[in-house]
């Protein structure tokens, strides 16, 4: 019998916080370097119309073409700074979604789940409905697959709407991903067919077999190292 429980992820907890604390300690830092250079270009500018004024009293036409040209010009580097800013929020809320993922991945018994599968299934001569039997008979079990199937489920939809950055879960996961689609697969396939529905663990199918031929599910770019 497979003894299936929810552990409580402390210590991969704390490892998560750490890593969003230095992340949002980058992005304070990148915050402020660039207020700074943007506290400095206004310094410049209010000085340099100054002494045009001061220098220049009889082309003021010049003088206002300048400030409006350079006033363009700040307007622009603001711009360019929200923009900056939104993509790394962006980006970062990506990256964190991909840890809330991992949160729960370590919540579950994987690894136990992993090692008894490699154990006591061989999935390459045994008929989907026997590997469907298996599993059910054994309530235990059966809940840790499904439990595992449908977070990589959710996984893929959350790659698929970018929620979650697809290069950061590859990387986290991709290689558990591939030995749970080719070990439930069969399980997959006769439990589409005793309830009528193709689409039971679609996403995850889409997911695993993207990644297993090297191509990334959102964009459909060749994966690389």
């Amino acid at each position: 019998m497979f003894s299936f429980r929810i552990k409580s992820g402390y210590s991969f907890n704390l490892a998560i916080n750490e890593l969003r604390i230095i992340k949002d300690k980058q992005m304070d830092t990148l915050r402020f370097t660039l207020k700074l250079k943007f506290l400095y270009l206004l310094v410049l500018l209010f000085a340099v119309f100054i002494v045009l004024f001061i220098t220049l009293p009889n082309n003021k036409d010049l003088v206002i073409f300048s400030i409006t040209v350079l006033g363009g010009l700040a307007a622009i580097y603001s711009a360019f700074f929200v923009a900056l800013s939104i993509k790394q929020k962006v980006n970062h809320d990506r990256i964190s979604g991909c840890f809330k993922f991992m949160e729960r991945h370590s919540n579950i018994d994987l690894q136990k789940l992993k090692s008894y599968l490699l154990k006591n299934f061989n999935v390459n001569d045994v008929k989907p409905s026997e590997i469907f039997e298996r599993i059910v008979v054994d309530e235990d079990l059966h809940t840790a697959v499904r439990t595992t199937l449908n977070l990589y489920e959710e996984i893929s939809v959350a790659i698929q709407f970018e929620f979650v950055d697809e290069k950061a879960m590859y990387k986290l996961v991709n290689e558990v991903t591939i030995i749970y689609y080719n070990n439930f697969k069969k399980y997959i396939t006769e439990f589409r067919e005793r309830n009528n529905n193709p689409t039971i663990w679609i996403e995850f199918t889409k997911l695993a077999t993207s990644w297993e031929q090297g191509i990334y599910l959102a964009t459909k770019r060749k994966i690389t190292q």
